[in-house]
């Protein structure tokens, strides 16, 4: 069926069928509130897949896999409950993911407590619902895409969480607790 585009004069006998509300519907929810930029402890409340995403990246070129997209809400302290999504590739069937994209999978699913071995990209047994609930540190950062600024994850911003990391917004204690810095991928 061809998409149409009807003008608003003309929805008088739109149908809304029952408009039964999805379980976890909130007649007062609003939008998306994001944390400022520095570290938080998130937790991972929610996903998309996108398929055929197309990644490029100076290292490979072109990558075509899919998408996951984390919903990951500041699990407490003073910006609890503001939310950012992220943008990362997952492993995709017939596909090898070139070595930076790999690596990121990797740092994300390890921050979230699953440790892939080292001949696989996933753990043996894994799959993608076991993220929701998981809880991992990450780095919010300030950008500028098509020249609008913004603020998102770090590339390669995720890291477990320590049993002794405070609340909120948090600082690394060493440089390696920052991650890989590879920003200019």
């Amino acid at each position: 069926m061809p998409d149409q585009t009807v003008k608003s004069g003309e929805m008088e006998d739109y149908s809304f069928g029952d408009a039964a509300p999805p379980t976890g519907y909130d007649a007062d929810s609003g939008g998306y509130e994001n944390p400022p930029p520095g570290w938080h402890i998130f937790e991972l409340t929610e996903f998309e897949i996108k398929e055929h995403n197309l990644w490029k990246g100076k290292d490979f070129g072109e990558w075509t896999g899919n998408q996951i997209r984390p919903h990951l809400t500041v699990a407490d302290g003073p910006h609890k409950s503001k939310t950012i999504m992220d943008f990362l590739p997952i492993p995709t069937q017939g596909r090898d993911m070139p070595k930076s994209l790999a690596n990121r999978w990797a740092n994300f699913i390890r921050a979230c407590g699953f440790q892939a071995p080292a001949d696989r990209l996933v753990p043996i047994g894994f799959k993608l619902h076991q993220l929701i609930g998981a809880k991992c540190r990450a780095e919010i950062v300030k950008d500028t895409y098509e020249d609008k600024d913004r603020i998102k994850v770090k590339f390669f911003g995720y890291n477990p969480i320590k049993d002794d990391a405070p609340s909120g917004v948090v600082k690394p204690e060493k440089p390696e607790d920052v991650g890989l810095n590879l920003d200019e991928l």
